[in-house]
């Protein structure tokens, strides 16, 4: 997941929230303006899931003290 602060301001007390209850890691806690991080997340693929036949979707979010979120995926 990559995440570029597009705005005008430092975002600070980030949060990445993961909808797999995955590990995510690679972040910091502050983005500077014109600054993007990538983080990195681990799935391990369950026989139920290749069973299912369907596609493993994965969303994160990014939160910030400024009341931004910004969904990833």
């Amino acid at each position: 997941m990559s995440s570029p602060n597009t705005g005008n301001e430092t975002l600070t007390g980030l949060v990445v929230t993961d909808s797999q209850g995955n590990i995510l890691s690679g972040g910091s806690a502050t983005l500077a303006v014109g600054a993007s991080e990538t983080l990195t997340g681990i799935h391990t693929v369950t026989q139920a899931e290749i069973d299912a036949g369907t596609a493993i979707v994965n969303t994160a979010s990014v939160t910030d003290n400024q009341g931004v979120t910004a969904p990833r995926r």
